[in-house]
């Protein structure tokens, strides 16, 4: 039973990160285009702290 419960957590993280590496990609777009990290938080739904380091680890290219 307890392998069967560790795919399902591994599966979950998964999906996680999946979604995570997404909305990056989206904030990514967003940067580009201009968008402020404040709109950008709000459409990828992540937070402002974490799409700030985002912009700041982009800005930094």
């Amino acid at each position: 039973m307890q392998a069967w419960e560790e795919r399902v957590k591994d599966r979950e993280e998964g999906f996680e990160n999946g979604a995570r590496d997404k909305a990056c990609q989206t904030a990514h777009n967003l940067y580009d285009r201009g968008f402020s990290a404040e709109d950008t938080s709000r459409i990828v739904e992540e937070s402002l702290e974490t799409v700030r380091q985002w912009y700041q680890e982009w800005a930094g290219k």
